[in-house]
């Protein structure tokens, strides 16, 4: 197949799910499929490994979309618009017709939510939308998670916003695909003609496997992108409600929160039993020295690929419902699942005071990692799917 890959910019350095699942996929179908891509340029030069994947790459200059400048009335109703969630540059929608209309492309792949609009007039071509996560689905979590009046409001504004945006472009291209399947459950309810399959994420098990370094005891660790708001939410719920629980029987307890531009909010966590550690090169290392881990994630959609890594180093893992979503998750097989404070402190006893229980999940955690969430098998799945379509 020759696929043309439409994306806000290349996966590289990798900085969050989205460039991580870019990147992995672009190496595996660049094994046996041609693949172009329109990006736009900047940043850092590619690695050899990922540059050789593409046939050609055509790269775009960097354009600052402009604002609506209206007032009253009319910017009113230009806020709730789908089309103006995005901005539009012309020089996209210009080189993407030209390309289409010199040369064949059996795909059509945008996995950028922002990229997406210029599916629009797509309609004779075959298009695969990588939604990965619903909008719809982590703006109704995050709802349930606010406090302030002014903050309900504006999440009810980028709610109804993300509704229109999926009802507009979802149900025009030839599939939606997304990473779990409560994910495409909302999706298909938001938008019924939508043709939705569910490709979750892998794990680089090789690159993310046991180190044997020596257990940090006792201690727990949370690892992602510290300025994504999930991510600062469940730490910050975390200390607040279940790490003084577990402090009162196991008072030696350490905390470490890792991960690269922690918020404020974040940062001001930090305490003697409380690290927070900011970007770090490899965080292999500080998994594999912890005894727990931990995600109690209360808002966000679709998988947690920080969970996937814990697995693939055979980490126990304590995780929320929300957490766990999307996951070959079974609760005392391979993972411990609380979604209230008490209950989770108590497993995160439970797992500190049995060396064979850590040991036990933590084993069945990698294993599932082998059976059912490596790269390979993924890109295997999206590629039969592409195919059949």
């Amino acid at each position: 197949m020759r696929i043309l890959l439409l994306a806000s910019q290349m996966p590289y350095p990798v900085q969050n799910g989205e460039d991580l699942r870019i990147f992995e996929f672009v190496k595996q179908l660049a094994l046996r499929h041609e693949i172009h891509a329109i990006v736009y340029g900047g940043g850092e030069a590619l690695p050899p490994n990922l540059e050789k994947c593409f046939k050609k790459i055509h790269l775009l200059d960097e354009k600052a979309i402009g604002k609506n400048t209206r007032f009253g009335f009319r910017r009113v109703v230009n806020a709730f618009r789908p089309s103006r969630m995005y901005g539009f540059d012309e020089q996209v929608d210009g080189l993407l017709n030209k390309l289409l209309t010199e040369d064949h492309y059996d795909w059509i792949w945008i996995p950028a939510w922002q990229m997406m609009p210029y599916s629009y007039g797509l309609t004779k071509r075959r298009v695969l939308l990588d939604v990965m996560d619903d909008g719809v689905l982590e703006l109704l979590r995050e709802a349930r998670c606010t406090q302030s009046l002014k903050q309900r409001m504006v999440n009810l504004k980028r709610l109804l916003v993300t509704y229109f945006f999926e009802r507009k472009y979802f149900s025009r291209v030839t599939c939606c695909c997304l990473v779990a399947d409560t994910d495409a459950q909302v999706l298909r309810r938001v938008c019924p003609k939508a043709n939705v399959i569910i490709v979750p994420n892998g794990v680089d098990s090789e690159y993310f496997s046991p180190l044997g370094l020596p257990e940090d005891y006792p201690s727990l660790i949370f690892e992602g992108n510290m300025s994504f708001g999930p991510s600062a939410d469940a730490v910050a719920y975390f200390c607040a409600e279940i790490f003084p629980l577990i402090k009162v029987q196991l008072p030696q307890t350490k905390l470490w929160i890792v991960g690269r531009n922690p918020t404020e909010e974040v940062r001001n966590l930090h305490a003697d039993q409380v690290i927070v550690t900011g970007s770090v090169d490899d965080v292999r290392p500080y998994l594999d020295r912890a005894s727990v881990f931990v995600c109690p994630m209360r808002k966000g959609a679709g998988i947690k690929n920080k969970i996937l890594q814990a697995w693939a180093m055979a980490k126990p893992v304590v995780a929320s419902s929300i957490a766990a979503g999307g996951l070959c998750a079974t609760h005392g097989d391979n993972i411990l699942i609380a979604d209230n404070p008490g209950a989770f402190a108590q497993h995160i006893k439970r797992l500190l005071e049995s060396p064979k229980l850590r040991r036990t999940l933590g084993q069945r955690g990698r294993e599932t990692i082998l059976e059912r969430h490596t790269w390979q098998q993924q890109v295997q799945l999206l590629e039969d799917q592409m195919k059949d379509l």
